[in-house]
């Protein structure tokens, strides 16, 4: 089977946005253990901490999207 490189563009978009979805999981996991030692060590608030760690999250996975679909679009024909 020969792939074209409009299969090779149609999976590289896929696989950016499963990964920005796969590290927005895995961020949102680090923010509940980060969370909950915050609120265990330091005494802080629960709730603060891990929505303090949820915008740093949601900004990673933002930046993490934005940048692998900048490099799908380096694709020349």
């Amino acid at each position: 089977m020969v792939y074209t490189i409009d299969e090779f563009e149609e999976h590289r978009r896929s696989e950016s946005t499963r990964m920005a979805y796969k590290d927005f999981a895995y961020g949102i996991i680090g923010c509940a253990f980060f969370a909950f030692r915050q609120f265990r060590l330091s005494g802080r608030s629960f709730v603060v901490s891990f929505m303090q760690a949820m915008a740093v999250d949601i900004a990673i996975s933002v930046f993490m999207y934005f940048s692998s679909e900048a490099t799908n679009n380096r694709i020349v024909r």
